[in-house]
């Protein structure tokens, strides 16, 4: 194994706003990736909250994305988070830890929740 000298890919708070609020829903950091290639662009997607909900001990991540054309230099999808833990259902501690797969025109994400596991399918073309 061999670091990157881009290291990291993806920094902790939203590029250009190093002073962040720690109510943006990032501002706690990206965690738990997983990374994808599609059509030859690298999609990662990563489980974050803000600042402030892991201070006050809350558990409320939501699923972001960022792409990139060469596995090292990302940007955040505008659309973020994609989804969060109301548009799961009432599922505790959720939804974090996410692993995509693009197949046959849609997104699968499963994602970590207090209860097992979950599965999100697209049901359009997100763009991305």
């Amino acid at each position: 194994w061999e670091t990157s000298a881009d290291t990291p890919v993806l920094r902790d708070r939203l590029p250009g706003f190093p002073e962040a609020s720690r109510d943006d829903w990032v501002s706690s950091g990206a965690g738990v990736a997983s990374a994808v290639v599609k059509d030859g662009t690298w999609m990662l997607f990563y489980a974050s909250q803000s600042a402030n909900e892991t201070l006050a001990g809350k558990r409320n991540p939501r699923i972001g994305m960022a792409s990139a054309a060469d596995a090292k230099t990302f940007v955040r999808h505008a659309g973020d988070p994609l989804f969060g833990q109301g548009d799961i259902g009432n599922q505790p501690n959720g939804p974090f830890n996410p692993s995509a797969l693009f197949l046959e025109g849609h997104w699968y994400i499963w994602y970590e929740c207090g209860n097992g596991f979950g599965l999100l399918r697209s049901t359009e073309d997100l763009g991305f």
